[in-house]
């Protein structure tokens, strides 16, 4: 997964802090960061998109059988329950009525947390593009993931990366197709629910080709350790000379307008070691990989389990098989 590239690339990469010169708020210089925080900063949200993703796979893990046109089957009683366990399914949708109510919705569900997972790849190829280029410098794409110009010979653009954040656009209007088209049809089939179907599996296949983009661009990233060192300047410690008054017992407004008058006060803050100047778990100074890597260990579960062999039905039969039909 993309979200193990990130997290790995603070292992094998980044032995050593490294000061990836500065977060940028309201797009201008505001604090300084690191290539291993900005990297599990994305692994972290990736996680949750997995976790996302997997309660959809429990959503739609149900089976349809023996709704027919809608309203079940006279007569004949099958066993669905059965059936839904030999096809891999994890249940049955128990009302016959909820198999066509619930056409788009279950859809909707899947591309909705393809839609996060777009996003998330999004800002990481616009903040790639954004590090590669000359004005920036701090991170250098594999070759093999840029194009040459059809006219400017020293020109390497970064076109997976940039189509990789145009798809997140295209993800999401398949999610506006399931979103908007059931909405206001009576209940039972309507035709225009056909249409849910193209919109649901060009939404997969586009996730499919964009994941596969971005695991495969993200081994060969690389970190220019001087370029990002050159960057940084005395103004990115302003911050942290402020809060350093204020765990002396100096109140923050004071200290905020002393440290905005006072340049030198940053130069003097800028030679704290890392760890000293961000010792809470989860900043520049205590970063946490190891639990990345466990999180998506654990929200990866799901994804081999499917591959092993198919859905977890139950071998006690719940509502289905209790004899609580009702008779209206």
């Amino acid at each position: 997964m993309a979200s193990f590239s990130l997290s790995d690339s603070n292992q094998r990469r980044i032995r050593v802090i490294l000061r990836l010169s500065f977060h940028r708020i309201y797009e201008l210089r505001a604090m300084p960061s690191t290539a291993g925080l900005w990297a599990l900063g994305y692994a972290e949200l990736l996680c949750h998109d997995m976790e996302m993703l997997g309660e959809a796979h429990s959503a739609i893990g149900v089976s349809p059988s023996g709704s027919a046109a809608g309203y079940g089957v006279p007569y004949v009683e099958l066993p669905r329950e059965e059936m839904a366990r030999r096809l891999g399914f994890d249940g049955i949708q128990v009302h016959a009525t909820a198999v066509q109510l619930s056409r788009g919705k279950l859809e909707l569900q899947v591309v909705h947390a393809l839609v996060q997972i777009a996003s998330t790849v999004n800002r990481l190829a616009s903040d790639l593009v954004l590090y590669n280029s000359a004005e920036f410098g701090f991170v250098r794409l594999p070759e093999a993931y840029c194009t040459g110009s059809s006219i400017m010979p020293q020109k390497r653009n970064p076109d997976v990366l940039e189509l990789a954040r145009a798809t997140y656009h295209r993800v999401l209007a398949e999610m506006n197709v399931l979103a908007t088209l059931p909405a206001n049809l009576p209940s039972g089939y309507h035709r225009d629910l056909q249409l849910t179907k193209e919109a649901v599996m060009r939404a997969v296949l586009l996730s499919g080709d964009l994941l596969e983009a971005a695991m495969s661009g993200l081994g060969g990233v690389e970190f220019d350790a001087e370029k990002a060192r050159s960057a940084l300047s005395s103004d990115l410690f302003a911050t942290a000379a402020a809060m350093k008054l204020v765990r002396e017992g100096v109140p923050f407004r004071d200290a905020y307008r002393g440290v905005a008058s006072d340049p030198d006060s940053w130069r003097s803050a800028s030679g704290d070691p890392i760890k000293t100047m961000y010792p809470g778990l989860g900043g520049p100074g205590r970063l946490a990989s190891s639990e990345v890597r466990s999180r998506i260990e654990s929200s990866g579960r799901w994804m081999r389990s499917s591959k092993a062999g198919g859905g977890t039905y139950p071998t006690q039969r719940p509502l289905a098989q209790s004899d609580t039909r009702s008779n209206d």
